[in-house]
């Protein structure tokens, strides 16, 4: 007689946010940009973008963005 395999055991559904935070990166909004990625759509394309004093998010919304992305955190991982 030939015996069946093994069955596997079922491990629970975890929610992957729980165990390993959330993990995010600010994306460019524009031509100017410190990053060097090859499949950039957004090089050689300066003169179709509007003049700005300033590409950078302003102080105000870097530190809201920072307490929003800490917050989200589970606890004890930030």
């Amino acid at each position: 007689m030939s015996q069946s395999p093994p069955s596997p055991t079922a491990s629970p559904v975890r929610d992957p946010f729980v165990e390993q935070g959330l993990h995010l990166m600010v994306k460019p909004i524009g031509p100017i940009c410190n990053l060097d990625c090859e499949y950039c759509y957004y090089l050689h394309k300066e003169e179709l973008y509007p003049r700005n004093k300033s590409w950078r998010m302003s102080p105000q919304t870097l530190r809201q963005y920072i307490a929003q992305y800490f917050n989200a955190q589970p606890s004890g991982t930030a």
